[in-house]
């Protein structure tokens, strides 16, 4: 009987310029790593603006046609209230499946209306990182509790990539 070994390694940041390094190095232990770098980057930038910071998606949409997004964003993140929160990633290695665990220090969302890309926001600015990630990067994707923890997962023996 073969022994299967698991691994578990953890990683916390606080803002958007720290996402996409964490995004790459993450998804070095995946077959396909773009892919994955992908749906991480879009799930984590979502912990920070829409968790940590409260922006939500009408008013991401109104400060990204104004130009304001990332100066809001940056404002935000000085505030005494933002100031130590922190995004954490824990990411579970066992045999070919990989387990990514995103949790943010906000109240959670309905996250339910974003699970799949509608007309609506297709062509939005905003609004479809939660569908991407979920249709291009892993097997599955689900959130938990309030909607301020997500988890997802991919088992490279079953899947099939291009």
């Amino acid at each position: 009987m073969a022994v299967q070994s698991s691994e578990t390694t953890a990683f916390t940041i606080r803002t958007l310029d720290e996402v996409l390094g964490l995004a790459v190095n993450a998804a070095q232990v995946c077959a396909y790593p773009g892919l994955v770098a992908l749906g991480l980057a879009e799930l984590l930038v979502n912990a920070i603006e829409h968790g940590n910071l409260g922006i939500d998606y009408a008013e991401k949409a109104r400060l990204q046609a104004a130009g304001a997004w990332t100066h809001e964003v940056a404002r935000r993140q000085l505030l005494a209230e933002n100031r130590d929160k922190r995004v954490r990633l824990e990411i579970l290695s066992e045999g070919s499946r990989r387990h990514f665990r995103i949790r943010d220090e906000g109240p959670g969302f309905d996250w339910r209306c974003f699970l799949d890309l509608t007309s609506a926001r297709a062509l939005a600015p905003n609004g479809r990182g939660i569908a991407l990630a979920r249709r291009i990067a892993f097997s599955g994707l689900e959130f938990c509790g309030v909607g301020n923890e997500v988890h997802a997962w991919l088992d490279e023996a079953e899947e099939e990539y291009l």
